[in-house]
């Protein structure tokens, strides 16, 4: 998570859920989302110039199914090294990982984590679960696979009332 410093306190976190537009489709059970449609050949560069005439960096959260696509591959590189951090939202975007064993949560965020970093050369240290999906058996998880921390929750009358959970603090 990089952000502008003042002495050693950071100003904000900002961060952004590269969602394509097939894991909308597939979570409406819309046809179409098989084939994969996306919008990041066009949304990356656009944001990417807005964090940089802002001198910005955040975290993007990248599905690893796009990662795992080579029309994506482009794109998601140009996060990585325009300085980027590079978190992993999962493989197939299902926002229903809370509801998924702890060994179908290991093959989702491996499997993301494998596509993720052959794309971007990084290894993720951050997860987000799609629909801030989260459980105890997520976290145990990422833990096991030495992620710093999960921002699954959402501080919201949606959701949950912290922002993330850093596993050195448990």
């Amino acid at each position: 998570m990089k952000t502008k410093q003042k002495g050693n306190r950071p100003i904000a976190s900002l961060s952004l859920d590269l969602d394509n537009i097939w894991s909308y489709l597939k979570n409406q059970g819309a046809p179409g989302w098989e084939t994969f449609p996306s919008y990041l050949d066009i949304a990356v560069p656009r944001f990417l110039d807005i964090l940089q005439q802002w001198d910005l960096t955040i975290t993007v959260f990248i599905v690893g199914q796009d990662a795992a696509l080579e029309k994506n591959t482009k794109a998601i590189q140009a996060i990585a090294n325009a300085g980027h951090e590079i978190g992993n939202h999962s493989f197939y975007h299902d926002p229903w990982l809370h509801l998924y064993s702890e060994n179908e949560i290991e093959e989702e965020v491996a499997l993301a984590e494998k596509h993720i970093k052959r794309v971007t050369h990084q290894h993720p240290m951050g997860f987000r679960g799609p629909g801030y999906s989260f459980s105890p058996a997520v976290l145990k998880v990422l833990a096991r696979r030495g992620y710093e921390y999960d921002a699954s929750t959402f501080p919201t009358f949606l959701g949950a009332s912290s922002t993330s959970l850093l596993f050195n603090d448990l």
